[in-house]
């Protein structure tokens, strides 16, 4: 409950002021040190914010009438890096680069999904530096479902991601360079707003 509680006093007096109001105290008592918690945090598995947060998420849609484009759940997905505290064991599972003055600076790659009409973000995923983005958003899939339209920046297109969201029945619109294959190079010379396009290498 501490750690969900957007903790914005020293951790310390964010700690006695809980206590002080689930126990119902008048005036704040120090039942519990800033270290025990630090302890205690550390032995805390991360999958525990990803289902309560999957938690959340599947109460929040089942109890309001939420926001949908054409019935449809929109979805944005996309990824990023975060600096990461230098520190050898950090350094040691995230990896990172080496800046200009040869210290190594520690990175993760992040990848979401987003629902932006409804200001939700639907899950996540953080890894080490060298994941790929696509892969880690194979990840998330699972959390996707028939009604949901996942859109795609330009960094993400790949012919197994789409073989992959087209098996799950996740419908999704994702940009693609101008010369990302063939076909998408004929479409933009053909000046045609649209097209259904079929190719011996594409699964259908």
């Amino acid at each position: 409950m501490i750690l969900l509680n957007l903790c914005k006093n020293s951790l310390q007096d964010e700690l006695d002021g809980f206590f002080e109001t689930t126990r119902g105290l008048a005036v704040a008592s120090r039942v519990a040190w800033k270290s025990a918690l630090s302890q205690a945090r550390y032995k805390l598995r991360s999958s525990a914010f990803e289902e309560l947060n999957d938690l959340v998420i599947e109460r929040f849609y089942r109890a309001r009438r939420a926001r949908r484009w054409h019935g449809l759940r929109l979805l944005a997905g996309d990824g990023s890096t975060a600096r990461l505290p230098d520190t050898d064991e950090v350094l040691e599972h995230f990896g990172g680069m080496i800046a200009a003055t040869g210290r190594a600076h520690a990175l993760a790659r992040v990848v979401s999904v987003f629902d932006p009409l409804n200001r939700l973000t639907v899950a996540a995923k953080i890894a080490p530096y060298a994941a790929g983005e696509r892969e880690l958003l194979a990840e998330l899939l699972p959390r996707l479902g028939k009604r949901d339209l996942l859109l795609l920046d330009r960094g993400f297109p790949a012919f197994w991601l789409f073989a992959l969201l087209a098996h799950k029945q996740v419908g999704f619109c994702v940009r693609a360079s101008v010369s990302y294959c063939p076909e998408v190079t004929a479409f933009l010379a053909s000046g045609k707003r649209d097209a259904v396009i079929s190719s011996p290498g594409w699964s259908e």
